[in-house]
């Protein structure tokens, strides 16, 4: 059913001297999973916050990671690491992708950095064909059971495999059939990305880089596909807490330009009905805007989402970023705080609903240091 919510002020809870990043609520909405840029390096810490205890247990230090994920199954966190090992060619200041060697390892870590596991470990010479890449975008159900990633094994086109997990860690590999446009070349595979179907074997693939990538809907455990089009490329996926509605960032139109609007719209996969909520509602008119984060209510009816409203010329005053709250059914938009600037960050990890949905997480202001700002929600049920 749906939740009336109120708001208070947001708070400081957490500074740091580095950029700090929103990844994941766990269940117990008391812990989240964060990530620290240690500034002047390309490493990053990952680590547990808790709201309770104010304290950060480091679990990893890893170097140009991908966004790590919590197995709360293992209470553990799997993350990539990647390791350049010969310095690359420019040619016309751009870098020469057949001058690239390097090293990827894909990592499970309990916090113990004694007891870190190994799960994959590549070398990747760009000169060397075939050649692997290991992969660059992972992804896990919400019960911890299933671990799918998208990996290079030596030839085109990239493959989709996947891991049962256990008590006693990830089980065998298996590769998928399925042949789907995943990473087709010339296309940097990072800009393939998945969001996981709660309660399901379905995975929604999207990507914001080539308009011959597929948007579609797989099941993995029977293979079948469903294409899907929202006229638009998508930037970032999330699907409702119980699985039901799909809330996607897009651009208007085919193109994206320089400058644009990006729409937040909400499927319905039950009835097919699709929701449009257009950015124009966030900011100021005669601006454009973005829907640059978004993170669902426990209600599967509401949207917190950082809108972003900003003048289209490089000579533009700085941009505008807002915490709205959505209600998708009606289309009502509300600003809860007016005056108080967000900070935005990578595509979701600027901003985090908690499971229990009476606390949510966002970047908050700063030049000089990384701040979380807490801000307690107070649920009243209908």
């Amino acid at each position: 059913m749906p939740e009336e919510y109120s708001f208070s002020e947001p708070k400081v809870i957490k500074i740091s001297n580095a950029d700090i990043e929103v990844v994941q609520w766990l269940q117990d909405s008391q812990r989240v999973l964060i990530t620290e840029d240690i500034r002047g390096t390309s490493k990053e810490n990952i680590a547990l916050f808790s709201l309770q205890t104010g304290e950060t247990n480091i679990y990893a230090v890893a170097n140009n990671s991908l966004r790590p994920i919590w197995v709360e199954k293992l209470e553990a966190v799997i993350y990539s690491d990647w390791q350049l090992i010969s310095t690359p060619t420019y040619i016309n200041g751009m870098v020469d992708p057949s001058t690239i060697t390097g090293r990827q390892r894909l990592w499970l870590t309990d916090g113990n950095p004694n007891k870190a596991q190994i799960l994959e470990d590549v070398q990747y010479n760009a000169t060397a064909v075939p050649h692997e890449w290991l992969t660059s975008t992972f992804i896990i159900n919400n019960d911890s059971s299933r671990l799918v990633y998208l990996k290079n094994t030596g030839e085109l086109p990239w493959r989709l495999f996947s891991q049962m997990v256990s008590q006693n860690g990830l089980e065998t590999e298996k590769q998928s059939e399925i042949h789907g446009n995943f990473g087709s070349e010339g296309v940097w595979i990072e800009s393939n990305k998945m969001a996981w179907k709660p309660y399901t074997s379905q995975v929604f693939f999207y990507s914001n880089a080539s308009p011959t990538d597929q948007t579609f809907v797989l099941d993995i455990d029977t293979e079948q596909v469903c294409s899907l089009s929202f006229g638009g490329w998508i930037y970032f996926a999330r699907w409702s807490p119980n699985g039901r509605f799909l809330a996607v960032v897009k651009s208007v139109g085919s193109m994206t330009p320089i400058w644009a609007n990006y729409d937040l719209n909400v499927l319905d996969t039950v009835t097919g009905g699709l929701y449009k909520i257009d950015s124009d509602k966030i900011g100021s008119p005669n601006l454009a805007h973005v829907v640059d984060d978004l993170s669902w209510a426990p209600d599967n009816h509401h949207l917190a989402i950082i809108g972003v409203a900003y003048a289209a010329s490089n000579s533009a005053p700085p941009s505008i970023n807002r915490l709205y709250i959505i209600d998708f059914l009606t289309g009502e938009v509300s600003n809860p705080f007016p005056t108080y600037q967000l900070n935005t960050g990578s595509w979701g990890t600027g901003l985090a609903w908690s499971p229990d949905g009476t606390k949510i997480l966002a970047r908050c202001p700063t030049e000089s240091e990384g701040r979380l700002c807490y801000i307690p929600v107070q649920v009243d049920k209908q």
